[in-house]
């Protein structure tokens, strides 16, 4: 599946006194999410996990940027990615935060986090086979039913229940599960 995060800088009009200059935010994407797209509201480039404003942020004026990520195919279900954005560098001085001092606690306002949680995945795939192709009144026939969980699953199958009905005049002579 595909997850967007959007990440919005803005230059608090609260405190301001001029705009902002050599602006970067880093959001490197954590294992688990593969980058499919990165798209400005149109002020800068985003590479290598740095979204870069081009053009000075004025005062109370904001920016976007919008990421789009697939989750990787071997991420088990239910495990929680934390996608985390921070401002890394400026030109002039923030006054209630500092740029790049990310410890994880989301504790300025330079510095925020959004997280998603996978999804549990199974995929179950049947198959019958028979050891005859025609039988005779009173021959025994074998047939054999495998269930698979495909390696497109991410999480184990659980309480499982297949149902096989036989053709009318058949009748079951054994039963044997393999687990």
């Amino acid at each position: 599946g595909q997850v967007t995060f959007t990440i919005t800088v803005t230059n608090n009009a609260n405190g301001a006194n001029t705009a902002a200059t050599g602006v970067d935010i880093s959001d490197v994407l954590p294992t688990g999410l593969t980058l499919v797209s990165a798209t400005p509201s149109g002020n800068g480039t985003f590479a290598s996990g740095v979204w870069s404003l081009v053009d000075p942020l004025a005062i109370g004026a904001s920016q976007m940027l919008t990421l789009v990520a697939n989750v990787d195919g071997n991420v088990a279900g239910d495990t929680t990615l934390t996608n985390v954005a921070q401002v890394v560098a400026a030109n002039e001085t923030d006054m209630d935060s500092t740029p790049g001092n990310d410890d994880g606690d989301q504790s300025e306002d330079d510095e925020a986090n959004a997280s998603v949680t996978v999804g549990a995945v199974i995929d179950l795939e049947l198959e019958k086979t028979v050891n005859v192709a025609t039988a005779d009144v009173g021959d025994d026939v074998v047939w054999t039913v495998n269930v698979t969980n495909t390696t497109s699953a991410n999480t184990a199958a659980t309480n499982v229940q297949i149902t096989d009905t036989l053709p009318t005049g058949v009748s079951v002579i054994s039963a044997t599960p393999s687990g």
